[in-house]
């Protein structure tokens, strides 16, 4: 069991380092490279609840998998939404604001902060209340819920991977190495280090050039 718990932690670790934070930046990156928002999956890094201002309903449920499931009534006073539940970009409203979707046909609006530069920007999710605890518009899908968050503040996240397959102008880079004189010349890549400047070498056929002094 103990042999276990760190192959655990390495998964979970590289689970959680799958996603990577949408931000303004990026926003701006995949909109220069004409990717449409919407071709884009979304996922929230951390819950939160959509709370009925003014209504009386039967409490709506999520899964496991984070999909929400309705009453009978199609009626709601709560509505949750569980971390790293999946969301398409269904309304974009201004350049710094993204409606999201995690029901069809409705959606809620994140927004990039412009004095988080640290962090690119990321997009949050707009609260609904002001520093005066007065409730604020949002023009939304939800106009009679406020959001009520679990934890923090709530955040979108994009996987790394399907980011850079839509941008489509990602290459690994496998290094350089330096090669003694004892590697053999079919097991180079490329002609070896003297060799670039050994004229003598080079142009042997124009009968030209002065060899590098050996050392």
């Amino acid at each position: 069991m103990n042999k276990l718990l760190p192959l655990l932690l390495l998964f979970v670790l590289s689970s959680c380092a799958r996603k990577i934070d949408f931000t303004q930046t990026l926003r701006e990156e995949l909109e220069a490279s004409n990717v449409d928002l919407s071709a884009v999956q979304y996922y929230t890094n951390d819950g939160f609840t959509l709370n009925r201002v003014d209504g009386t309903g039967k409490e709506i449920a999520v899964d496991e998998m984070g999909v929400l499931e309705f009453g009978a009534m199609g009626t709601a006073d709560a509505l949750h939404v569980s971390s790293n539940t999946p969301g398409i970009c269904l309304h974009q409203q201004n350049s710094h604001r993204i409606g999201i979707s995690f029901e069809e046909g409705k959606y809620v609006f994140y927004e990039s902060d412009s004095t988080e530069v640290a962090y690119g920007n990321r997009y949050k999710l707009r609260r609904d209340r002001d520093a005066y605890g007065q409730h604020i518009d949002t023009w939304d899908s939800y106009p009679h819920f406020e959001a009520r968050f679990h934890g923090g503040e709530v955040w979108l996240q994009v996987k790394k991977r399907k980011v850079a397959k839509l941008l489509g102008n990602t290459r690994t880079l496998r290094g350089q190495r330096v090669y003694g004189n004892k590697v053999p010349r079919n097991q180079r890549k490329g002609p070896g280090f003297w060799d670039r400047f050994n004229n003598n070498k080079q142009n042997k056929s124009r009968g030209g050039g002065k060899s590098l002094p050996r050392f």
